[in-house]
Formats: C-alpha cells, structure tokens, sequence
C-alpha cells in the first residue's frame, strides 16, 4: 500500500503516525512545498509538489490535510488520477468545487470521502442506534455549545480566519459539531442567530449563537466560540420527553444519562481522549482503506449538506436574508 499525505503541518503529522503505527504500508509519500529538496527516510519520502507530480509515483490512497482552500485542487489531481481521496475538514470552502468534485468522483468512479470522526465515537454511536431503532422518543430540545481557546498567534497564519480561505468557529472548528447534529437529527429548518467578531485576531466569526429547528420540529440551541480563556470542550445535551442524555468532553467522548436529577457517567459508551483529534482518525482509516459498506457515509456527496447548510448560515447571518439552504454563489472561498 502506497499512501500520499499532501500538507504536514499538525494533522498531517498525526495522520503518518497512525498509519505507521496501526498499518501495514510499502511507501508514504509526505507531499509539502516546504521541501526543497527529495529527502527518503526508511519507507517515507518528503517532497514537495512539482517533485511529486514529475516523478509521478503509483499511489493507492491520498489524504488531503492542506489548509481548507487549497483542498480543492489537490483532491481534484489525484481524483483524477483515480485515486481513492480522504479530505480533511471542510472537504471544501466554496460550493461549485463541491459539486465538482462530487461530478468527478462519479465520473472517475473513485472514492471520495470527508474526515467526520466524532461519528465513531462510542458515545455518538450509542446515541444514533438509539434513535434509528425509535427507543429515543419525543426529543424536544438539544442544546449545543463548542467552547475553545484559539490565541491570536494561531491566526497570525496567512489563511486562517479569512472566509477566502478558512471561514470562523462554525467552518472551522465547530464544523464536527454541526454535523452530528444534522447526522443525529436530520435537516435544518427556521435557522435565526447571532455572531461577533474579534477584528484584532481574524476576519471571520470567533463566537456564534444560532437558534432552529430540526425535522419533527426538535429545537437546537447551538453556540461556539474560540474566544474562550481555555479549551474547555463540546456539550450536547439532549432532552426528551422521559430521559435526558449529555454527551461532552474535549470532543464529545463522555456520555452522561440522569436519573432523578443526578448525573450517571455511562462508562461503556464513553472515552478518555488527550486533546480534540480524538480516536475517530483510526476508525476513519480503517473504512478509507476498505471495502466497507460504512464508507457511504463518509463520501463527499453525502456531505454536501453540510457545506450548503454553512454557507446558507453565513448568508443569512450576513445579509439578514430569510433562511433557506440553497446553493446559491458561496461565501467561502477563492
């Protein structure tokens, strides 16, 4: 198995140790433009674009960990190569590059998936099963929140902050949260909501407040913000009309169920995690490098949702328009 790794900055590092550690591999080709030069170290070859492009090697599986606006591209040379495609979050910025990728993707007949991995999480599994089979009943209420610390040195990037090329706290990091909402409770409808901004550090949004509903009229609470003085992680909490369940913890790995108003920690279904990457990576790999019938869940075109929901949010949230998802001209993106 060959695998190229395009982008090594934080998550790129992660995705070749996991791989080096939990697979089985002939070569790893890390492609970064911050090489100027091959360089081979055992089976890992660092090198950055054109190098890779000239020597053109036979590759099985491509990771795309580049910051967000430059995921596009690279998905689209190796997708065209026919090679099976793993983006990281967001898998794109702008919504005609979705649609793109979605078109090239069928055309190439190559998968084509996004990095959603709190999905695997024991709590969110649990909760999903719960719901699918009905034994969840009458959810109401779900109130959602994503509290992180990101100082003014991290968006001292070039790119990060900027809708351009990354988007605030709801593209960016609360993207996860998102997602397990509408994958937990389905679409989303009747959105209203509120952001700030801190000019001093980023472009984009660093706090946003949204109110609305989902199908069976379930009303979703949900806030995030990276303003906050330490990461103090992500909370849903779900009510329904006899029990209540919160899920939290750094990424959503403790499940807690309450009984008379005490709190029970649900010790089957939770987990430790040291920082927000979590464990999903691993499980997200194994179904990348599979025939699993899970990868359906991951491809790009059952994602697109999510891109068109973020975008109609920022275009409510900016021009003060009736909410409605479309796919109308993105507002992320170059």
């Amino acid at each position: 198995m060959r695998v190229s790794i395009v982008g090594f900055g934080v998550i790129g590092k992660y995705y070749l140790n996991l791989i080096k550690k939990k697979f089985s591999f002939s070569e790893i080709y890390i492609v970064d433009n911050i090489y100027k030069k091959k360089k081979v170290k055992k089976k890992i070859i660092f090198l950055n674009f054109l190098e890779f492009k000239k020597e053109n090697p036979l590759i099985n599986y491509a990771i795309i960990c580049t910051p967000s606006y430059l995921h596009y591209d690279y998905a689209s040379f190796f997708l065209n190569r026919k090679v099976p495609t793993l983006i990281e979050k967001p898998f794109v910025l702008r919504i005609d590059h979705a649609k793109k990728l979605i078109k090239l993707a069928k055309k190439k007949k190559t998968d084509c998936l996004v990095c959603f991995q709190n999905r695997f999480n024991k709590s969110i599994s649990f909760i999903r099963k719960k719901i699918i089979s009905n034994k969840l009943k009458k959810v109401f209420f779900v109130d959602c929140f994503l509290s992180w610390r990101r100082t003014r040195k991290y968006y001292q990037s070039s790119w990060r902050g900027k809708y351009k090329t990354d988007g605030g706290v709801l593209v960016n990091q609360a993207i996860h949260l998102l997602d397990i909402v509408s994958y937990l409770f389905g679409p989303i409808k009747n959105l209203n909501g509120l952001q700030l901004f801190n000019k001093k550090k980023l472009d984009a949004e660093d706090t946003i407040s949204l109110n609305f509903y989902c199908q069976k009229n379930i009303l979703i609470s949900f806030k995030a913000t990276t303003r906050a003085n330490q990461d103090y992680g992500i909370k849903l909490d779900i009510f329904a009309e006899k029990k209540r369940f919160l899920i939290e913890g750094i990424s959503l790995n403790e499940l807690f169920f309450f009984v008379d108003r005490k709190k029970y920690k649900f010790k089957k279904f939770s987990e430790t995690f040291k920082d927000a990457l979590g464990s999903g990576h691993i499980k997200v790999l194994k179904v990348f490098f599979s025939k699993k019938a899970a990868k359906d869940d991951l491809k790009i075109q059952k994602n697109f949702y999510t891109l068109k929901l973020i975008h109609s949010v920022y275009r409510y949230l900016n021009k003060k328009k009736i909410f409605t998802v479309e796919e109308k001209q993105s507002i992320l993106g170059v």
